[in-house]
């Protein structure tokens, strides 16, 4: 290996397979260092793809050990039972958002190819004023889109369990850190959102497309709520505030029941989090 981080890791595995010659029905799966997978796991995952031969890859379930407090094992149980809630959902369509880097099985034969390994190991895109950028994470994304743009299909096995020991960054407060970590993982997905938008609904399917748009539209109309609720205090005193604030409150009560039904489990902070 050259040392230059996980994606140039990666593309020297896969060109190592390459090399071995590897069956045509072979599978290869990647996933992180710090994964326990569940009893069982390949046993579960690997009979889809004879099941269905168009099916070039899919992901799992995630949960998590987590090191740094109650406080922070809520926060990452919520943000996984919402991931679990929209994979799900996703995985109707035949497409994914995202093909975990945690844990995820591909066909050999499409991991192998050639443009597989180079989107995986050198992606970038151009920004108008900023030029090339390459990217340095995100090595999931890049993967996830190649196949996006192939009209690949891909799968979420819900009831299949990758767990990640998980921490905070070091030295970071809880704010802090839960920022730090939600601005690399949105930044990830707004990085791939316009190029995977702009190959339009028939090759992501509609459903996906409209999610991919979802994305971008979100970031400002999630704004509007509290900027109105904050611009009618300001006009008639504090009762709009406070309604707004008793309806999110309700609100974020109910969606914290329905992801812990689907869950398995729920946490009395959820709707404090959202």
């Amino acid at each position: 290996q050259k040392g230059d981080g996980k994606r140039g890791a990666l593309a020297a595995a896969l060109r190592a397979i390459a090399r071995r010659g590897p069956e045509p029905d072979s599978l290869t799966a990647l996933l992180d260092g710090d994964i326990l997978l569940d009893p069982g796991a390949l046993r579960r995952c690997l009979p889809f793809f004879v099941a269905d031969p168009a099916l070039a890859a899919l992901t799992t379930n995630n949960d998590a050990v987590v090191r740094g407090g109650a406080l922070v094992a809520d926060w990452y149980a919520l943000r996984h039972a919402q991931r679990h809630l929209l994979m799900s959902s996703l995985a109707l369509s035949g497409r994914l958002l995202v093909l975990t880097g945690r844990f995820s099985v591909y066909r050999t034969a499409g991991a192998t190819e050639p443009g597989f390994i180079a989107i995986l190991e050198s992606d970038a895109i151009d920004h108008w004023r900023l030029g090339r950028i390459g990217f340095l994470s995100g090595d999931d994304k890049s993967i996830w889109f190649h196949l996006l743009r192939q009209r690949r299909r891909m799968l979420y096995v819900p009831d299949v369990t990758a767990c990640g020991i998980e921490a905070l960054p070091a030295g970071a407060s809880f704010a802090g850190g839960t920022s730090r970590l939600m601005v690399r993982w949105f930044g990830n997905m707004l990085r791939t959102n316009g190029r995977a938008i702009a190959l339009g609904p028939a090759v992501t399917t509609p459903f996906l497309w409209w999610c991919l748009v979802d994305q971008r539209l979100s970031v400002w109309s999630s704004l509007v709520g509290p900027a109105v609720a904050v611009l009618a205090a300001l006009a008639a005193g504090p009762a709009p505030l406070v309604h707004y604030l008793l309806w999110a409150c309700a609100t974020r009560s109910a969606m914290a029941l329905a992801l812990g039904a689907l869950w398995g489990r729920s946490r009395a902070l959820w709707p404090l989090l959202m």
